[in-house]
């Protein structure tokens, strides 16, 4: 008989903990699980049993999964499911329940909730973005819990500084927040006093805060870093000038957190504007309240703190546990997305499951319009703590209150390389992924043609780069995180002085990987939705350009290389003055930093 719920009536779920096991005798094995300290013998046949339960299955399932796959087996079902029974004695094998008492462990010292009072808002010459977020934060709930908007200003001309200061002015009697303004030569200013004050060296906050003046690429990441050191020692928030605080999603969300190995998000395509916003409600919630009530929070108390421990755990597999450590605390959150994904390419959307591309099939005008538009929603699915998120979002919680690392002033994708920078000095960090979305609107509309949509996945330098920190985050045994940041230093100049040969040859097989992914993706596209000529020839065409000769551009790969060498380096050089100029901040405290900084 099925052991079952005492609630629900249903049959127990259970999953096999994480373990390692070697030879005892001939017949048996010795299985340690992560959280125990003293071996378990086990027959050697149920030790194989045991990597078979990797997911979460009644004690039934597991035995059918294992005479499946061990088909020997079949005349001992009554002594597998014994066997079975013993390792859920044990502690081989784990229900919810069980699985919530060996991660429940809080720490004492561990710091509570604080919520978000200050928000940071990166703009580049977008006056009607920002003048959109200003309105929203003041009919929005997030108007009443933002008690500093600071508007971190990366304008170069004189001009579009004028325009950022008139609306700011506009905009402050409206707002009940304090509003401050840093322009780069506030930032300037910034570096040249904290490196007085703290003995940091003032060129390479110059650096960290404004970038490296002879890169011709964007300073994205000098926004986020000055954000990321002016909000030393507190939770935070960081936003996009594109985006709004009004955010939307499904009413009946339920707000249960729970725990998964990756980020789920479900990608739906609208032809307007209009249709896109009336395909979702406005939601009552504060999204910088929602942010903070995650920030910080560890995995043993939020699993012991969840009403339902089969909910929690459900989205998980053996495998998963392997990453999720009882004192992983959440360092990011990160919510959905409505309207424009802000990505420079829009090849990736070939590359959705098939059911999310239906709406191309209606005809080819819509398939043209949904396309070179990218009006998506793009919703999590869930509350849910996962080990790693890409940070495609205009919204970011950061738990700040210890020491961050900073990311790459210039270039793009500056929030994925910080999402691996973080992971490196915070191997056992945990992401919050928030269910609902806030609006995306660029200043201009970006319209894609038909070249520019079936340019194939690339490798620049910073996906290099996130490539190569992301192999980091756990080949070094835990330390403390400034003896991490060291070594983070010591690996980005590894990077920097490797061969060219050798890194001529990672740069290849990055850019094959990516390819034969998408590759693989849009054969399997092809396949199922046996799509009409004119997205057949679309698709077809992608994938000639995806299995290209990949070291026929001997140009962008001599480039990249260089760029990326470069970056590295200045990276590791300047890393000991962050880690200075950050613990100054957190001592002077928010307010005082930023009395350094800008001006109202």
């Amino acid at each position: 008989m099925a052991v079952q719920d005492s609630q629900t009536g249903t049959a127990v779920q259970y999953i096999a903990l994480p373990f390692f096991s070697w030879p005892l005798h001939e017949a048996e094995r010795l299985v340690l699980t992560e959280n125990d300290v003293s071996p378990t013998p086990l027959h050697e046949t149920l030790a194989q049993v045991l990597t078979l339960c990797d997911q979460w299955r009644s004690l039934e399932e597991h035995t059918a999964v294992a005479i499946e796959k061990m088909p020997v087996l079949q005349p001992h079902t009554q002594q597998l499911l014994q066997g079975l029974k013993h390792m859920v004695e044990r502690g081989l094998l784990v229900d919810a329940a069980k699985l919530s008492q060996v991660y429940a462990k809080p720490d004492s010292s561990e710091p509570a909730p604080e919520p978000i009072k200050t928000l940071y808002v990166r703009t580049y010459r977008c006056p009607n973005a920002l003048e959109r977020l200003l309105s929203s934060l003041q009919n929005g709930r997030a108007g009443a819990s933002v008690n500093t908007l600071v508007v971190v200003d990366d304008a170069r001309e004189a001009s579009d500084l004028d325009l950022s200061r008139t609306l700011l002015s506009k905009w402050r009697p409206q707002l009940s927040a304090t509003v401050i303004h840093i322009t780069r030569a506030d930032r300037e200013r910034l570096a040249d006093t904290l490196a007085a004050a703290s003995g940091a060296d003032a060129q390479d906050l110059r650096w960290w805060l404004n970038g490296d003046p002879n890169d011709p690429e964007m300073t994205a990441g000098a926004t986020f870093n000055t954000a990321l050191l002016l909000s030393a020692g507190t939770a935070t928030a960081i936003m996009d000038d594109d985006a709004q605080l009004t955010p939307y999603g499904d009413p009946q969300e339920a707000s249960q957190m729970g725990v998964a190995g990756s980020e789920v998000a479900h990608w739906s395509m609208y032809a307007s504007t209009e249709a896109l916003q009336s395909a979702w409600s406005p939601l009552d919630i504060d999204p910088l309240a929602a942010h903070s009530r995650w920030l910080g929070q560890s995995l043993s108390t939020l699993s012991a703190q969840t009403e339902n421990p089969c909910d929690f755990w459900q989205s998980v597999t053996s495998a998963d546990l392997h990453n999720l450590k009882p004192g992983a605390t959440v360092k990011v959150s990160a919510n959905g997305l409505l309207g424009d994904p802000g990505t420079g390419q829009a090849s990736w959307l070939y590359t959705l499951p098939p059911e999310q591309l239906s709406p191309w099939l209606q005809s080819e005008d819509t398939y043209r319009q949904l396309v070179s538009r990218r009006l998506l929603a793009r919703r999590p699915q869930g509350h849910k703590l996962i080990p790693r998120h890409a940070l495609l979002t205009p919204l970011v919680g950061v738990d700040n209150r210890t020491l961050m690392p900073p990311t790459i002033p210039n270039g793009r994708g500056e929030d994925a390389v910080f999402v691996e920078l973080l992971c490196c000095v915070y191997p056992d960090s945990l992401f919050a992924q928030l269910p609902w979305m806030l609006k995306h609107e660029p200043e201009r509309e970006r319209q894609f043609d038909r070249d520019k949509l079936l340019q194939p996945a690339n490798v620049d330098s910073g996906r290099f780069m996130t490539l190569y920190l992301r192999r980091l985050r756990h080949t070094v045994p835990s330390a403390e995180p400034q003896t991490r940041l060291q070594w983070l230093g010591q690996s980005l100049k590894t990077l920097a002085q490797a061969p060219e040969a050798t890194l001529a040859s990672e740069y290849r097989r990055h850019l094959s990987d990516d390819r034969s992914s998408m590759a693989r993706e849009l054969i399997r596209n092809l396949q199922t939705l046996q799509p009409p000529p004119y997205l057949a020839e679309d698709m077809q065409l992608l994938l000639t350009r995806s299995t290209r000769d990949i070291g026929a551009d001997q140009q962008a790969l001599t480039a990249t290389l260089a760029q990326l060498r470069q970056r590295a380096e200045r990276y590791s050089q300047a890393l000991a003055s962050w880690h200075t100029a950050w613990d100054h901040c957190r001592q002077l405290g928010e307010a005082q930093s930023l009395a350094m900084a800008g001006t109202e």
